[in-house]
């Protein structure tokens, strides 16, 4: 899932939200991928502390949302 034509000109965080099993998480960048044309690029923080385990994670520009990924997070 993209972010648009205009997200190809430089970080369109602002713009961006992520949730992380329905609890927002900050986005710290979103737009193109360094040396990937047309791949956009997304960094999340994530909560500090966050317990090992399997988490829901969609991101949406415009209130549309992606499809959801599921992180596995280790110990």
């Amino acid at each position: 899932t993209g972010f648009g034509v205009d997200a190809g000109s430089g970080n369109v965080a602002g713009q961006v939200r992520a949730t992380l099993n329905d609890n927002e998480v900050r986005v710290d960048y979103a737009g193109p991928a360094p040396g990937f044309p047309g791949l956009n690029q997304v960094n999340v923080v994530l909560p500090a502390g966050i317990a090992p385990g399997s988490y829901n994670l969609v991101v949406s520009r415009n209130g549309i949302p992606s499809n959801t990924v599921v992180l596995q997070i280790r110990q």
